[in-house]
């Protein structure tokens, strides 16, 4: 179990990798297929969090209400438009300070995998499902 008094701090990934919201979409999901991400923050040129793009962000965009793969060309949709078409624009954000146990509160009711850490909009980190169930794998050790 993880301590309550855990902040996110504690546990999140320092080394993020944002983009900005003019890159191409094909751009972004090469990157994110690259390193293996499931989702990537968004920031402006002064890297303020602006919004975040998950993979799930692009596939619901590729298939419609019946499940049904949509008959547009993927490929050259992604390298025609950027993220901010299709990211979630002024995500639930959290800071280094934020208990670790009201962030995993957040994922749970937002039904989200993920949430950009700021120090006043300034992306500094990310705490993704996987940083929480690190967490309490590495508690469990300690026990």
């Amino acid at each position: 179990m993880i301590s309550k008094s855990k902040y996110v701090s504690d546990v999140m990934s320092s080394k993020v990798l944002a983009v900005k919201n003019n890159e191409t979409l094909a751009e972004v999901f090469r990157l994110m297929d690259e390193n293996n991400f499931r989702h990537v923050p968004v920031v402006d040129e002064d890297k303020n969090i602006v919004g975040i793009l998950s993979d799930r962000d692009i596939l619901k965009h590729f298939v419609d209400e019946d499940l049904k793969i949509a008959s547009l060309s993927q490929g050259e949709y992604l390298s025609d438009h950027p993220v901010s078409e299709l990211m979630t624009s002024d995500p639930i954000t959290v800071n280094c300070d934020t208990l670790l146990s009201e962030a995993c509160q957040l994922l749970l009711e937002s039904k989200f995998n993920c949430l950009p850490v700021v120090d006043n909009q300034y992306l500094i980190g990310i705490l993704t499902t996987s940083d929480v169930l690190r967490a309490m794998m590495s508690a469990g050790d300690e026990s």
